[in-house]
């Protein structure tokens, strides 16, 4: 039973998390180190009540250990391949959305056509950066080299820097994940905005200016956030020794890390707000 996922991964970055010198990109807090713990994560724990997918305490996930009667070797992947490893190939493999005009629309079959930006979301592309959206929805990346030809050294443009923001009161939902305290988020990659219809990582806001207006926290309102880990060292090629280590890391913060760009926001004239939403909706 395939369950779908219930949470939209949300916006805030900042704090890169790290352990054992491996960065953790992946998950609602930023922590996982691979597709295949999160993918086992998701289906075990995001099923969408009112479905048979929520009264169904395991995932139906099971690994072929004889290859089908009547296959070809060339379906020798997907017949052996679980569930769960076939889904997080699907989602590293998954193109990001293009980069369409807002005032694109469909031709005359009905398809969607996709347009150049217009001189309004060129523009909302430089108030985006004016105001300092840019400063964690970093529009690019480079990847690093990968055993997949296709997904090395590539230019993507995720618009997130990926990492962890403490958001304040207004979007803290009370979890402590990884290293994300109760009111930090990685940031929500911007591509395929244009397509949805909720945002923020639980959907409250219908609209990007309700959205964006989330952003904003009261800052007398505070959150302390600690990180603990524990792990051993053996170093057979000297002493035989094992070093056991213990790193730690703790946050005050109060309000958002957003306050100032919100605030930059409601100052821009109105021509410059809808030129950046129709730039958002572009993406």
């Amino acid at each position: 039973m395939h369950c779908p996922v219930r949470r939209e991964t949300p916006g805030s970055a900042g704090q890169t998390v790290e352990v054992l010198h491996k960065h953790l990109r992946v998950g609602f807090a930023q922590h996982e180190s691979k597709f295949i713990l999160l993918t086992n994560e998701l289906f075990t724990n995001e099923k969408v009540p009112g479905t048979n997918c929520a009264t169904n305490p395991l995932p139906e996930d099971n690994t072929r250990i004889t290859f089908p009667t009547g296959k070809t070797q060339a379906d020798v992947d997907a017949f052996v391949s679980s569930a769960v490893e076939s889904f997080a190939v699907f989602m590293r493999l998954n193109g990001g959305a293009s980069q369409c005009d807002f005032a694109s629309g469909v031709d005359s079959t009905g398809a969607a056509v996709c347009n150049a930006l217009g001189s309004s979301a060129q523009h909302g592309r430089q108030v985006f950066d004016q105001i300092g959206c840019n400063l964690c929805h970093t529009e690019s990346f480079t990847t690093q080299p990968s055993n997949i030809g296709g997904l090395s050294n590539r230019l993507f443009q995720p618009f997130s820097d990926f990492g962890l923001h403490h958001m304040g009161a207004t979007l803290a939902d009370g979890v402590t994940q990884g290293a994300a305290g109760p009111d930090m988020f990685r940031t929500a990659p911007l591509w395929g905005l244009g397509q949805r219809f909720f945002f923020l990582h639980d959907g409250r806001a219908s609209n990007l200016l309700d959205a964006i207006a989330a952003h904003h926290s009261d800052p007398s309102i505070c959150f302390d956030t600690a990180d603990n880990q524990s792990f051993t060292v053996k170093f057979p090629l000297t002493t035989g020794a094992t070093v056991a280590f213990s790193p730690s890391a703790s946050t005050h913060s109060c309000g958002s890390e957003a306050n100032g760009v919100v605030a930059n926001f409601n100052n821009a004239s109105v021509s410059d707000k809808q030129d950046l939403l129709n730039f958002l909706r572009s993406l």
